[in-house]
């Protein structure tokens, strides 16, 4: 051990016994006079009863001051109260300077209370009981304490208003000239003002100047409170303990502390989203707080990196920045609140939002807006649960306005729906699957104002077709929600190609084909360059399309198909019976008749097909038919009258016209041409009746008429014109025929030209007969028609009296819509 070090510990040793020979002397000769001096100064200041269980004095407990150790000290509070306690602190520690004690005086450098319990109230007058320090005494007499340490006590604080229990681990109060300095670290149990608690298990340090009298505290710059993270710096003041004058202001404060640190009566806020960010403000306090009323509230603000999440349906904006005011409004209640963001920025997933909200009413959030955002359509389509689009991708550009209430849980797109908003929006290469269909709009510009949709440009398609529309939708977003009002469409479309079999089949429901929803109030203009259905083609389409009430009807529907034109009038709707009926007017002109025929399945029969016949067929058609509620046909229902005309016809072997080979043995029969066709053919009662048709042909002549049902059965009558050419084959390869009762043929006869025919029985395999009485009939009648003929030669040669003769005017096929079957 070196010299120095020896030195050093000599004199340490030296000092300690001098400081403990000291301490030695000073507590035998003076440390009951201290004890009692300084109990008798504290006694002086006050004037309230104190009392102690023990003291002692000590140099080395508070070392290197002196100190006066008391045990189970007793302060009662002031007269005029319940004499309660107003301190009790299980250890106190006065603390002195060794050096004043030398020379005699009693300077009190700090009070240490430790493990105590404090009662601070205010009766109903808003006197205080904590008002026990005399206030007369002379300056000379006056104790002077330089601090005040409570440590690990309870305070209990109670006024009319207000009841707070909070727990100190460490509070310095330094008394000042009319104030206190406040450094306290304090753990709230509860801070409940006017019934409500707001500060409840949290810990709070006070950093602040306060001055503080009877019935005010007023709190001086600079100051700061801070909550378990969350910093805020108040000055103002609060008198008669309810009228609070606060100014206040942060900066940079987590959000997310904010809300953790809320009172339990305003969670209800928060409840529905999460929001984080940096909040600085600034902010004033003012007015009475009691069970009616509310301080004025006025707050100005911004956030910076904010983000906000609605919980219920995943909306999610990131980097939100914004600044505005709060105002809790006339009534200083969260109905007449208002937020306002001057001006308000974010971005969604793959977008931006950027405009300007006031929010009012935190009772029932009332949202006025006006926002520019790019959305991508994922991210909206989240929002909306009860109708969720499948691959669902696309851009959104949108101008809106909106004004009307928010929610932020499942009845947000309900309370949306219902505001007033005007929006102007652009839809991009939006993408979806609906009813195992692909959607893609390639554009839609459109306003939205309110329930109508004015769409002024569109191109989209879904799967093989292609639509372009303008005009009004109203009602979609609400039927897409609530599924309650009708969609209203009603405007121009156009198409280059619509496959209609694929969207009908598509939107068929598998579980229940029968209940159509009546969804849709359609009025298209509609010009379309080529529709199929199934093997049905038809191209330039122009006519009027609606569609209400499960009715779809048509208003001179014009296209062409099978090589020809077509213009119709129909109505297709839902009976009561849950049946579909289809009323239908219309006029064909020159179809090619086999097309026609395959095309349409030979019409689910096989007694006359496309391999049967030839020609182009013009008509005007009036049709009444039925399908039930499984679309299955209802053939007994058929109600069909058609004006027909056949041009350029061909029958190739038309099994009722083989059929007569057994009595006419001819190949002309097997493939008979003929220029024209015309009659009038009707079905009623599952029967389709043939008035007089005549088949004129280069080789013969054919007259049929009758009937065919249904269930094949056929009742025909034929009549057959040879020509004197065919006339001399059919002797030659008939000879039987001159022997019959129709007797010889004479070249020069025109009746013995004519053979009548039944044909009856099942059309598979029908009987083939002569018709002796029809031949008779036509005897008497030719015989008849020869003198008709001679007598009106004679008028109009010989009497010059010739009748003008009528003129057929033509068919008239008018519709009646029947909508009782």
């Amino acid at each position: 051990m070196n010299l120095t070090s020896k030195y050093i510990i000599r004199t340490v040793l030296i000092i300690s016994s001098l400081l403990l020979i000291t301490t030695v002397i000073i507590k035998t000769f003076f440390g009951e006079k201290i004890e009692n001096t300084v109990i008798n100064q504290i006694n002086n200041q006050l004037n309230s009863e104190l009392s102690l269980k023990e003291i002692d004095f000590s140099l080395l407990t508070q070392f290197p001051y002196a100190s006066v150790d008391i045990d189970d000290l007793f302060v009662v509070e002031k007269e005029g109260f319940n004499n309660d306690t107003l301190i009790y602190s299980k250890k106190t520690y006065v603390k002195l300077s060794i050096y004043d004690l030398i020379f005699n005086e009693i300077d009190i450098k700090q009070i240490t209370i430790s493990e105590a319990k404090i009662n601070i109230k205010y009766n109903y007058k808003g006197s205080p009981n904590f008002t026990i320090i005399k206030t007369n005494q002379h300056a000379n007499n006056k104790l002077n304490i330089d601090k005040i340490l409570i440590e690990k006590s309870n305070l209990q604080y109670i006024t009319n208003e207000i009841s707070a229990k909070l727990y100190t681990k460490k509070t310095l109060i330094k008394p000042l000239k009319n104030e206190f300095l406040v450094d306290a670290n304090i753990f709230s149990k509860k801070f409940i003002v006017n019934k409500i608690n707001y500060i409840e298990n949290k810990h709070v340090d006070i950093n602040t100047p306060i001055y503080i009298k009877e019935d005010s505290i007023i709190f001086q710059k600079p100051s700061e409170i801070n909550i378990e993270g969350v910093l805020i710096k108040p000055f103002g003041k609060i008198t008669n303990n309810n009228y609070i004058d606060i100014n206040f202001s942060c900066e940079s404060q987590k959000i997310e502390d904010i809300i953790k640190h809320t009172p339990k009566h305003l969670k209800a806020i928060y409840t529905r989203f999460d929001a984080n960010g940096l909040l600085s403000c600034n902010g004033n306090i003012k007015g009475y707080t009691n069970k009616i009323r509310n301080p004025k509230l006025n707050v100005t603000y911004s956030v910076k990196k904010g983000s906000l999440q609605i919980k219920e349906s995943l909306f999610n904006l990131q980097e939100i920045s914004l600044s505005g005011n709060i105002s809790n409004g006339n009534d200083n209640n969260f109905f007449t609140t208002e937020i306002n963001a001057n001006q308000f920025n974010a971005q969604t997933k793959n977008g931006t939002i950027n405009g300007q909200f006031k929010l009012s009413n935190l009772n029932n959030y009332y949202l006025n807006t006006t926002f520019n955002s790019t959305w991508d359509i994922k991210e909206i389509n989240k929002y909306f649960k009860s109708f969720q689009l499948p691959e669902l991708n696309g851009k959104i550009i949108v101008e809106t306005k909106y004004i009307g209430h928010i929610s932020f849980d499942n009845s947000f797109a309900t309370k949306f729906i219902r505001g007033d908003h005007l929006s102007k929006s652009k839809f991009e290469n939006v993408t979806f699957q609906y009813n195992n269909l692909n959607y893609n709009i390639k554009e839609i510009e459109c306003l939205f104002n309110n329930k109508i949709i004015d769409i002024y440009k569109s191109d989209l398609t879904i799967a093989d077709s292609d639509l372009r529309f303008k005009g009004k939708i109203v009602n979609l977003i609400d039927n897409l929600i609530t599924k309650k009002d009708s969609i209203i469409i009603n405007g121009d479309l156009e198409s280059t190609y619509i496959k209609l079999d694929e969207l009908i089949y598509a939107n068929e429901s598998k579980n229940n084909t029968a209940n159509t929803s009546d969804w849709i109030d359609l009025k298209l203009n509609s010009n379309i360059s080529n529709l199929s259905y199934n093997q049905f083609i038809a191209s330039n389409i122009r006519g009027k399309i609606n569609y209400k009430n499960l009715t779809l009807t048509g208003k001179s529907v014009a296209f062409n198909s099978l090589n020809g034109n077509v213009i119709s009038d129909f109505k297709f709707y839902k009976s009561k019976n849950n049946s579909y009926k289809l009323f239908t007017q219309t006029d064909l002109e020159k179809l090619n008749i086999r097309n026609t025929f395959m095309t349409f399945n030979n019409f689910n029969q096989d007694f006359i097909t496309s391999e049967h016949i030839k020609g182009e067929a013009s008509a005007q058609i009036q049709m009444q038919a039925s399908w039930d509620d499984k679309f299955n046909f209802i053939a007994k229902d058929l109600s069909l009258k058609s004006y027909l005309i056949i041009e350029k016809g061909e029958l190739i072997r038309f099994k009722p016209l083989e059929n007569l080979s057994n009595f006419v043995s001819i190949e002309d029969l097997k493939e008979v041409r003929f220029s024209t066709l015309e009659n009038t053919i009707e079905i009623d009662d599952n029967i389709v009746k043939i008035p007089n048709m005549e088949i004129k042909s280069s080789a013969l002549s054919v007259f049929i008429s009758g009937t065919h049902t249904f269930a094949q059965k056929i009742d025909y009558r034929i009549k057959l014109l040879l020509s004197e050419i065919i006339s001399t084959k059919f002797r030659k390869k008939n000879t039987q025929i001159q022997e019959t009762e129709f007797g010889e043929i004479q070249k020069e006869s025109k009746i013995f030209n004519t053979i009548y025919f039944k044909m009856t029985g099942d059309a598979d395999d029908p009987y083939v007969s002569f018709d002796g009485l029809r031949f008779k009939e036509d005897i008497k009648k030719s015989i008849k028609k020869e003198q008709e003929t001679i007598t009106n030669i004679i008028k109009e040669d010989i009497l010059k009296n010739k009748e003008k003769e009528n003129v057929e005017k033509g068919h008239d096929i008018t519709i009646e819509w029947d909508d009782k079957k």
